[in-house]
């Protein structure tokens, strides 16, 4: 605000009018929004006024994406829930969300790096691939219950912990992360992406397979985790999947952060004001808008290290 009073450039080349008038017309929205949801909904607001962030910032970042996402989220929860209760079976409680996300993800990730060096990516097959988790689970009527089971004692744990904090501190970093996160609509423009990272997704979409050629694009061999998922969901949803591709990973890294952040603090505003930290920090926002390598790599770091603090 100081800088776009007085003037000053390096300040005013990243905070124009039009960006302003953008954060101020959100905090007033999502103000208004999380007073009704207080309001109306006092004992369930802190977790409405999530849910309500959380789906702004998947449909704004398309309706066919947000969905497809949403079902890789949960097939990525159930595949690792399932590895974790009937493969690993070291004797704990498989209940824990971000490890079972973790693991899911993990496999699909090593799926996919084996099926793009063969023709055999097709919308159908990824879609096979992706359902095939939610299938398995409806014939698995033991884990249906147990995983149902799970998901009421989740929610309503995260309520508990959310109602403990003040709610207006709550709302204003939820106000942070829904304005940060909306950076995701931008559409994919980042020369990286349009140089080398789009094709991935096109020529799985094109040769359904990836080529490897080195001889015209020098870096096809280097680390594309992030380009396999996007291509993934790009073809389930027949659409260009960076920004809810994106805001999955940047609440999976959230998520991640507040887990580790509840071990070394006793209070709950102190977890708070870690995630607000990061969320503004400026290359928070610039991982959203792109294809880098770099937000995948936090996420999956943190969430890492996350489960080497988990005891047993």
């Amino acid at each position: 605000i100081v800088g776009l009073v007085l003037g000053e450039n390096p300040v005013r080349s990243h905070w124009r009018t039009e960006s302003f008038q953008g954060l101020i017309g959100w905090a007033l929205g999502s103000g208004f929004c999380f007073f009704l949801l207080r309001k109306f909904f006092p004992y369930k607001s802190p977790l409405l006024a999530l849910a309500a962030v959380a789906i702004f910032l998947l449909i704004g970042s398309g309706p066919k994406q947000a969905i497809v996402c949403a079902i890789f989220l949960g097939s990525n929860y159930i595949l690792g829930n399932l590895i974790y209760t009937r493969l690993l079976d070291t004797g704990t409680t498989p209940n824990n969300l971000l490890m079972s996300l973790l693991l899911g993800f993990s496999c699909y990730l090593l799926t996919l790096m084996l099926m793009i060096q063969w023709p055999i990516n097709y919308v159908a097959t990824y879609w096979a691939l992706l359902l095939a988790p939610i299938v398995a689970l409806v014939f698995l009527k033991k884990d249906q219950k147990r995983l149902g089971n799970y998901v009421c004692q989740i929610t309503a744990e995260v309520n508990q912990k959310l109602s403990s904090v003040p709610y207006h501190l709550w709302a204003m970093t939820l106000m942070l992360i829904g304005y940060v996160g909306s950076f995701a609509f931008i559409p994919t423009i980042m020369p990286d992406d349009i140089g080398y990272h789009l094709a991935m997704w096109t020529q799985l979409d094109y040769h359904h397979k990836f080529l490897f050629d080195v001889k015209t694009q020098v870096w096809s061999t280097a680390p594309f985790a992030s380009d396999v998922i996007h291509g993934f969901l790009s073809l389930c949803a027949g659409d260009d999947a960076r920004g809810a591709r994106n805001i999955i990973f940047y609440g999976f890294l959230l998520l991640a952060l507040a887990n580790i952040s509840t071990q070394l603090f006793t209070k709950p505003a102190h977890t708070l004001l870690v995630v607000a930290l990061f969320s503004s920090t400026p290359m928070t926002a610039n991982l959203l808008i792109g294809l880098q390598v770099e937000l995948i790599l936090a996420t999956l770091t943190t969430a890492g290290i996350y489960c080497l603090c988990v005891p047993g």
